[in-house]
């Protein structure tokens, strides 16, 4: 479903995605389908009004789904992420260019940093 975007309350910070909850996988797609309508490169869940900690971007390889984006480190247009994919396993990624630009963003919004 096509959802309006919002602002995102920074006095209510997103919980952590739970990958097991019927939510989330409807998330998912609501996330992409606004993406996709919108014409917009990432979003995540509280760009939806949704409080818990889940971004979309749209990578070179297609839409990647991360749960609960922690940076790890970060360098000269290049971070060192972990998180979960949507099926709950942990993913730990290396990330250069527009690509970590964009996925920095999302988790510095999830994290109130913007």
């Amino acid at each position: 479903m096509i959802r309006n975007l919002t602002v995102s309350n920074p006095e209510e910070p997103p919980q952590d995605a739970d990958p097991s909850s019927p939510l989330v996988a409807e998330v998912a797609q609501d996330l992409l389908d606004t993406m996709r309508h919108h014409d917009l490169p990432s979003i995540s869940a509280p760009d939806i009004a949704i409080a818990i900690r889940m971004i979309l971007i749209e990578s070179y390889d297609g839409p990647l789904f991360i749960l609960n984006p922690k940076i790890k480190a970060r360098e000269a247009k290049r971070i060192y992420l972990a998180g979960m994919n949507l099926q709950g396993n942990a993913i730990a990624l290396e990330i250069a260019g527009d690509e970590a630009q964009l996925i920095s963003n999302e988790v510095d919004r999830l994290d109130g940093n913007l």
